[in-house]
């Protein structure tokens, strides 16, 4: 079954977000997306129950050298141990320990780590496709380019920070409408 998901999504709990998590349901059900991954800075949001969106429990981590998606994660991450800005092998180990997956967040809006560091990283995967990053050209391009030299799956988000924003790039699955299948997938 093919569904859309979006998986960077800000709710009003980031400093930087606009709309309520109920507000993004609403949006993304009237955009036809399947499930969307409440990616809020620095902290794990509380998710409702949402029968006709799925929530993916997720966060985006500043890291010394950069952005650092969290996504699927089965508990929330300690940022008390974690601590500010924390080094991204830190911060990909988190995410790791609480069963989560670890992208790198669009690594060329702006460039925070080399090529070659980002070789040497245990990444699930890198998003390709940011709504955002395509305000600086070619961003997303060499986000895709490397993502295929790593042979890493690349993902996509809209990095939305309200509800109109949302959808504005999106992941296409093929699997059913469940936690464990979108992540395996």
């Amino acid at each position: 079954m093919k569904l859309l998901a979006d998986l960077h999504v800000h709710s009003r709990a980031s400093a930087d977000g606009r709309s309520s998590v109920e507000a993004l349901i609403e949006a993304a059900k009237a955009r036809g997306l399947a499930a969307i991954t409440v990616s809020d800075h620095d902290l794990c949001t509380p998710l409702p129950e949402s029968p006709d969106v799925l929530l993916i429990p997720g966060v985006e981590i500043t890291s010394a050298n950069g952005h650092i998606l969290g996504l699927f994660l089965e508990r929330p991450i300690d940022f008390a141990a974690l601590g500010r800005y924390p080094a991204p092998e830190k911060a990909i180990e988190a995410i790791h320990a609480c069963g989560g997956l670890a992208v790198l967040a669009h690594p060329f809006a702006p460039v925070k780590l080399s090529e070659d560091e980002i070789s040497k990283l245990p990444f699930d995967a890198v998003e390709t496709a940011n709504a955002r990053a395509m305000l600086k050209p070619g961003a997303n391009e060499k986000a895709r380019q490397l993502a295929s030299g790593l042979h890493l799956p690349g993902t996509g988000g809209s990095d939305a920070h309200c509800a109109k924003e949302l959808g504005g790039c999106v992941t296409e699955f093929d699997c059913e409408v469940s936690l464990s299948a979108l992540k395996a997938a």
